[in-house]
């Protein structure tokens, strides 16, 4: 692990007696800067595949270990599928109980994909920040999207009272 200059923060070659981006002595060395550090970290933990942290993940959110394990398109695909099995299963319950199958079958998919990246059996996959700003976002332009058409759909039919509300 290398040295860093402690007065610019600049990693040192072995043996170096001055620093050679600012020229600082190289005498007591500075630990890693802490963003540097942290991005290290950050970077360990998701090229390198935790099985129970995808799976958590996915408890939490359909889809959500997908996309920890960089498979963006199963993630949204199972997230598409989770809303709409929920939103229909408000009105047809025992669509709740095929919502229950996928969201099992998301943990557990999740967590066997992490195993076979962390073991090498498949190659890990590391999700971009584009991928992983659309998997939340889009879900809430997609239901202000429904609203803004709901809203002009009634104002149109013209429910009695609705347009005072606006």
């Amino acid at each position: 692990m290398p040295n860093y200059c402690s007065n610019c923060g600049n990693a040192l070659p072995k043996n170096a007696e001055n620093c050679p981006n600012c020229g600082a002595a190289a005498g007591p060395t500075a630990k890693k800067p802490f963003m540097e550090s942290l991005k290290e970290s950050w970077d360990t933990f998701i090229s390198q595949k935790e099985p129970f942290a995808a799976a958590i993940f996915s408890v939490f959110m359909s889809g959500l270990g997908q996309l920890y394990n960089g498979e963006f398109a199963k993630a949204v695909c199972i997230q598409v599928a989770a809303i709409i099995l929920s939103v229909i299963g408000i009105f047809i319950w025992p669509i709740l109980v095929i919502d229950l199958i996928v969201w099992v079958w998301s943990v557990y998919d999740a967590y066997k994909t992490a195993e076979k990246m962390r073991n090498g059996q498949k190659p890990a996959k590391i999700p971009k920040w584009s991928e992983i700003l659309v998997y939340f976002l889009w879900p809430f332009l997609v239901i202000g999207f429904i609203v803004i058409i709901a809203i002009i759909i009634l104002m149109i039919v013209g429910i009695a009272g609705f347009a005072a509300f606006i």
